[in-house]
């Protein structure tokens, strides 16, 4: 698969680096390690468990979900002639990617 390189708009840009990096720190969990969220508004006042493995698992499928977002809103960036892949070439690939995953 060829990639080109395309310049994110700025916004963008964050974005994704915003969503990838978070899930950078999770390589030092172990499967035996577990997450608590509290449960919030919920009638029960009970706490919530994550798996380690779940939640590397989670992150990998946000950080493909993100890089398959990123490819197909470059080509249909390429195909408009634009250098940068703007908010408009997302919204145009959203549907069919949501679809696909």
């Amino acid at each position: 698969m060829l990639i080109l390189p395309i310049v994110l708009a700025p916004q963008v840009t964050f974005q994704f680096q915003v969503a990838i990096s978070s899930c950078s720190h999770l390589s030092s969990l172990t499967p035996s390690n577990s997450t608590t969220v509290g449960a919030g508004t919920s009638k029960k006042n009970r706490q919530t468990f994550a798996n380690g493995k779940a939640i590397k698992l989670s992150c990998e499928l946000f950080r493909i979900f993100i890089t398959e977002a990123v490819q197909r809103a470059a080509t249909i960036a390429e195909a408009e002639g634009a250098s940068k892949i703007e908010a408009t070439h997302l919204e145009r690939i959203l549907p069919h990617l949501l679809l696909d995953f």
